[in-house]
C-alpha cells in the first residue's frame, strides 16, 4: 500500500507536453514579458503626454494596471510548471489564484462599466462633459470600481 499523500492537486493536463514544455515556456515567457512591456508603454506615455491627462485615458491606465495584475496571478505559476517536474499545486495556492483571479475579472468588468458611462457622457453631453468628468469625478469613479470589484468578490465568490 502507498503511504503517500498529498493535500493538494495534480495538475494531469501537462502530464504528456515534457518534450516541448521548454518551447511552450519560452512562448509563454516572450507573451508574458510582452504583455507587461506593452501595458507598462501604454502607462509611461499616458503619464508623459499632456495631450493624453483626459478621463479616457485616466481609465485606460487603470485598466492597463489591472491587467498586469491580472495576468500575474497565473501566468507564473504556468511558467514554473512548464519549467519544472513538480506539477502540483497546493490548496492554498489555488484558493489564493482563484480569489484573485476572480476579483480582477470582476473589477475589470466594473471598470469597463465605467469606461463606457465616461463615454456615454462625452457622447450625450458633450457640452457639460468637462465638468462633469472632472479629476475628482475620476478618482472617485476608480476608487468605487476597486471598492466594487473587491465588494462582489467577497459577496457574490463561488467559492463556499
Amino acid at each position: 500500500m502507498n503511504g503517500t499523500y498529498y493535500s493538494g492537486f495534480l495538475l494531469l493536463g501537462f502530464a504528456n507536453i515534457e518534450k516541448y514544455s521548454i518551447c511552450l515556456f519560452f512562448t509563454v515567457l516572450l507573451i508574458y514579458v510582452l504583455t507587461l512591456f506593452g501595458n507598462m508603454l501604454i502607462i509611461l506615455v499616458v503619464q508623459t503626454h499632456v495631450y493624453l491627462q483626459t478621463p479616457m485615458y485616466y481609465f485606460i491606465t487603470n485598466l492597463s494596471l489591472l491587467e498586469m495584475w491580472y495576468i500575474s496571478t497565473t501566468v507564473p505559476k504556468l511558467l514554473s510548471i512548464l519549467l519544472t517536474k513538480d506539477k502540483r499545486v497546493s490548496f492554498q495556492w489555488c484558493f489564493a489564484q482563484l480569489y484573485m483571479f476572480h476579483g480582477l475579472g470582476m473589477t475589470e468588468c466594473a471598470l469597463l462599466a465605467v469606461m463606457s458611462f465616461d463615454r456615454f457622457m462625452a457622447i450625450c453631453n458633450p457640452l457639460r462633459y468637462t465638468t462633469i468628468m472632472n479629476e475628482r469625478m475620476c478618482r472617485y469613479l476608480a476608487l468605487y470600481v476597486g471598492l466594487m470589484g473587491s465588494y462582489l468578490q467577497q459577496y457574490h465568490s463561488p467559492l463556499p
